[in-house]
């Protein structure tokens, strides 16, 4: 799914903020609300009701995260122009904790916890498409390559051009299970994907790292601007340990990033590099 501007005017009079919220409803699957009017049907054990409230204060927590990202397109027009994602700032991921914080941190909600999930992408031998058919060919891959990363989030997901060829997808909500979905998606997508060089028709392929952020409720709702900013980092770092681990395991690849290996990951990165050097290899 594309980022699609909210409207600057309304000839019905409706608050722009009212009016954003009605049109986000189109964009969520009714499913779990026909999963809640079910459970409230069929409700014989207490404790349905219990999961039901549950279930309906993550939904308001995603609903006001998309809100919330609507109005940064809009008030920022934070677009890259060559992939249509967002630009990268360290606000993104930072401003994400803080709305959640805030919310957990006013709501009663029964939530024990948030989990996030960061993934870092790189195109791989990307710099061949640029020194072998011109930048023209260039700039359509990133183009292409934006466009199937845009149609593969979700509505409350950032997708983000980091810098050059690497790409950055924040999956709020989402353990490390859902990430790996979100990577088969992605990367099933990405085995159809040609670009047309003119002589022939040529693939792409990308290589990713993930990592998983999990918080305890209280955890999150004391956080200070310092231990967010390092958190951003931390994770940062990991997807991108993990992504130079899918990179020295032959590239087309994702791997998980695995806190038992942190020792391990600037071995990797040195080999990989190595690796290049040797082969005169392109990222």
């Amino acid at each position: 799914m594309g980022y699609n501007l909210p409207m600057e005017s309304d000839k019905t009079g409706e608050p722009q903020r009212q009016k954003r919220a009605r049109d986000l409803a189109d964009v969520f699957d009714l499913d779990n609300i026909r999963v809640m009017v079910s459970l409230l049907r069929h409700e014989s054990q207490s404790n349905l009701i219990t999961d039901v409230v549950d279930l309906l204060h993550r939904m308001n927590l995603q609903y006001t995260q998309v809100v919330e990202k609507m109005e940064l397109l809009r008030d920022n027009m934070n677009i890259d122009l060559r992939t249509g994602l967002l630009r990268y700032q360290d606000s993104l991921f930072e401003n994400l904790l803080k709305s959640v914080s805030r919310i957990l941190s006013a709501s009663p909600s029964p939530v024990e916890g948030y989990t996030l999930s960061y993934i870092r992408l790189d195109i791989d031998d990307f710099s061949r498409f640029n020194n072998l058919w011109g930048h023209e060919i260039g700039d359509t891959t990133l183009h292409l390559v934006g466009e199937c990363l845009r149609s593969t989030v979700r509505p409350t997901d950032l997708a983000i051009r980091y810098g050059g060829e690497e790409l950055d997808a924040i999956l709020p909500s989402t353990p490390s299970s859902g990430a790996l979905v979100f990577l088969e998606r992605l990367f099933e997508k990405f085995s159809r994907l040609r670009i047309d060089t003119g002589a022939h028709f040529e693939p792409v392929t990308l290589s990713a790292g993930v990592t998983t952020l999990d918080l305890a409720r209280d955890e999150l709702t004391h956080l200070k601007p310092g231990q967010i900013a390092a958190l951003r980092r931390r994770v940062q770092q990991e997807a991108d340990d993990a992504l130079y681990d899918a990179k020295a395991g032959g590239k087309a690849r994702w791997c998980v990033y695995e806190p038992s290996r942190a020792g391990e990951y600037p071995q990797v990165r040195a080999r990989y590099q190595k690796m290049r050097q040797d082969r005169g290899a392109t990222p």
